[in-house]
């Protein structure tokens, strides 16, 4: 929800509010052949996670040449991440129960706010100062571990861990049009960050230009350095935003980005225009889990569990565009690459990133229909996420040589199977693809008010996109006599066709 007013002649305001949350479970069951009727496996996963923020701001025309902005705000993220596995054995006529449960929360909460000065003297300047603070509060984890088999000897996990942070800047950046040939853009942002006993201060340029080859193509490049002060590391195998959050710690330093940049924009016929744009982006001290450690591993330490290493990406942005007229709309390519490289991680050897999509394609449309009835429709191609699979297995090897770690990772859940993980990061999942459709009617009221009904679907032709691949082993066919198993490969999909709507009402 969100509410625009307008107090006083020269002065605008909003207040915003956003809630969501998002549940998904996972449930699997196996009860082997020929076997007691009480015998069964049953696996569970539950991932929870959603956003909450509060926003409220004005903005004050001082003169005709300089606006004052200022706004506060509340926010906050959290999500769980659970596993449970419960196996029921008949042996000798009594049926036991070995079980594993594991549970970890992560969340971030910020409060914050900002200040801004804008100052136009002339079209051939323009002139932007601001400050910022934010003050972090961190959870970045939470963690539950406990079961009574063998692989966890009746030990148990209850590990809590807190940490807050305070961020702080002020920026300035100036805008100078040079005749009608050339522009230039400037700005230095100064970072403090503050967290436990470290402190970290940065400065951050940026810098852009624009050169006009003719009234038809231009030519832009530009330069930018940021730093980041908490990470999104991932933790399962599931493609949705249920990684965790980690902050800056004893044992690595603020995320540095720097990126490059270069593209060529033209005017074509019929009110279109194209853009082409390659980037190089490099970035330093991003964090991984370490091989053989997870979010339910126990590491005493939550940073334990991270290595530090260095990342690159690069690639091409291609569009079509078309602003005016009835018909409307844009299409766009991508061709990118991601990768890390750590020295703790893959053996050192440079793998792609979990985001390492190579295609992506966004194409959207809006027709006017006239001034009641609009139409709108967007498809969207992307080549799938990366993750990590386990494509061989080696059979009796039971547990020699491999001490059953607190909380194991893989496969290693039988003597008969030791899964292989070859490489960080060696499947693509499949790619994902689908088309939204809309409808909007707009009434205008005589008073100057508007009313806008709009009614959508969500994956119009129901492609049933995969949220990852899992690995399993079949022992019923083991149990029931058969002297060997079989690996089993499962796409797990989400969001079939989804309606929604809309209901936006100016005053």
């Amino acid at each position: 929800m969100k509410i625009d007013y307008r107090p006083w002649t020269n002065v605008k305001g909003f207040t915003s509010l956003y809630w969501g949350k998002d549940r998904l479970r996972i449930t699997e069951e196996n009860i082997p052949k020929n076997r007691d009727k009480d015998d069964k496996d049953a696996n569970e996963m539950l991932l929870n996670w959603g956003n909450f923020g509060v926003s409220t701001g004005m903005s004050w025309r001082i003169t005709p040449t300089s606006l004052l902005t200022a706004t506060g705000f509340v926010s906050q993220y959290g999500s769980l991440f659970r596993q449970d596995h419960d196996e029921f054995r008949t042996v000798k006529k009594e049926l036991q129960h070995r079980y594993s449960h594991k549970n970890n929360k992560n969340g971030i909460l910020d409060l914050g706010a900002n200040a801004t000065f804008r100052w136009e003297p002339s079209k051939w300047y323009m002139c932007n100062l601001g400050v910022e603070y934010t003050h972090h509060q961190y959870r970045p984890v939470e963690l539950s571990v406990d079961g009574n088999d063998e692989n966890y000897q009746g030990q148990s996990l209850r590990q809590a861990e807190r940490t807050e942070g305070d961020e702080m800047a002020a920026f300035i950046g100036n805008e100078v049009n040079i005749g009608k040939i050339a522009s230039l853009s400037l700005g230095l942002r100064g970072a403090k960050y503050t967290l436990s006993n470290n402190v970290y201060q940065h400065l951050e340029p940026r810098v852009s230009m624009r050169f006009l080859i003719n009234t038809q193509l231009s030519i832009k490049t530009s330069y930018t350095r940021m730093h980041q002060y908490v990470m999104q590391v991932c933790n399962s195998n599931i493609n949705l935003p249920t990684d965790s959050w980690q902050p800056v710690g004893d044992h690595s330093k603020p995320i540095q980005s720097d990126q490059l940049s270069i593209g060529l924009y033209g005017n074509l016929p019929h009110n279109l225009y194209f853009s082409i744009e390659g980037y190089y982006k490099w970035m330093s001290n991003l964090l991984e889990y370490r091989e053989g450690v997870n979010v339910f591993s126990a590491i005493k330490k939550w940073e334990d569990k991270f290595a530090v290493g260095r990342g690159y990406a690069y690639g091409i942005d291609l569009g079509l565009h078309k602003d005016e007229g009835q018909l409307t709309g844009s299409l766009n390519y991508s061709l990118l690459w991601n990768r890390r490289s750590f020295a703790e991680v893959n053996g050192g050897e440079t793998f792609p990133a979990k985001y390492d999509n190579r295609h992506k394609i966004n194409l959207s449309v809006r027709y006017e229909l006239n001034k009641k009835i609009e139409l709108n429709g967007a498809w969207t191609y992307m080549s799938g996420n990366r993750i990590t699979m386990s494509l061989y297995n080696y059979k009796g090897l039971g547990t020699s040589g491999y001490g059953w770690d607190f909380a194991p990772v893989g496969d290693t859940e039988d003597a008969w199977n030791f899964s292989y993980f070859p490489r960080r990061n060696n499947y693509r999942i499949p790619a994902t693809h689908r088309l939204d459709v809309g409808v909007s009617f707009h009434h205008h009221f005589r008073s100057g008010h508007e009313r806008i009904w709009s009614f959508g679907l969500y994956n119009a032709y129901c492609h049933l996109n995969a949220i990852t691949v899992v690995k399993g082993i079949d022992f019923m066919d083991y149990w029931a006599g058969k002297k060997d198993y079989d690996a089993q490969y499962k796409i797990l999909c989400l969001l079939p066709i989804l309606p929604s709507f809309s209901y936006t009402f100016k005053f």
